[in-house]
Parts: C-alpha cells; structure tokens; sequence
C-alpha cells in the first residue's frame, strides 16, 4: 500500500497518512505491543492493513494527541464505521471517511471536527447515515 516501486505513495496513504507501526504506537502510548494489538483488535485503535505480505497494521498518526493519548471519541465512530463483523472490509474506506471534508460537519473532516474537541454527536450520525448507505 505504501506505493507503486516508483517513489510515488498510494492514494489511500497521502489522504490518510501518515502512520505509525505497531511498534511506534506502543511507544507513543506507553503500552506493550501487544496491548496495540488488542486495541486494534476491540476497535479502540484505528489501524489498516497493508497489502504487503505480513498484512502490516498501519495506524494513523492523526488519532494520537500531543499528550501520548487517543483524541477523544475517534474510537467511537471508527467502531461506527467498521461495523465490527466486516471490520477487515470496511478499515481502509473508513480511514478515509475520517479523512475526507464533510458536509453534515460544515465541511470539515472527522478528524479535525474532534481534533478541536467538539461534540461527538454530528460525528456519530454522519457515520451512522454512511455506514446505513454502505450496507444497502
């Protein structure tokens, strides 16, 4: 995913990125990389999978604050957006959902919509309409 061997990124990785590894995010968490794991695995982490052949899980630098936490309520609607039983299916289209200028948020991502700390609640039924749009 992180390019087509001429230097150039994919798409997904310019619009989500960038990322950190397994590894970086226990770092800057100050947890062990397998608690990493398992937050990616109960969706409190935003992670993607690269088509690489290790599946390397990628995780977008954009949900960590400057304090070595989580911004506030991204683990909400990401489990949102997810839908936990088609998760593997939905986490690159979801990431960039997060990513991408929003009408029901004055046009603003999800990302920076939390960012600065505003309710969660037009967030939320953003991606609750989109997923509902998804599933049809």
């Amino acid at each position: 995913m992180s390019g087509d061997g001429s230097g150039n990124l994919h798409p997904y990785v310019q619009v989500v990125g960038p990322f950190y590894d397994e590894q970086g995010a226990a770092s800057v968490l100050e947890v062990t990389y397998n608690e990493v794991g398992a937050m990616i695995e109960n969706g409190s982490l935003i992670a993607c999978q690269l088509a690489d052949p290790d599946r390397t899980w990628v995780l977008p630098a954009w949900q960590f604050d400057r304090f070595g936490g989580v911004v506030a309520a991204t683990a909400d609607v990401w489990r949102v957006l997810i839908d936990e039983g088609r998760a593997d299916d939905l986490r690159w289209s979801a990431a960039l959902w997060m990513c991408s200028a929003n009408p029901d948020l004055d046009e603003m991502t999800a990302v920076d919509w939390l960012s600065e700390g505003r309710s969660v609640e037009p967030v939320l039924n953003s991606a609750r309409t989109t997923m509902s749009q998804w599933q049809a």
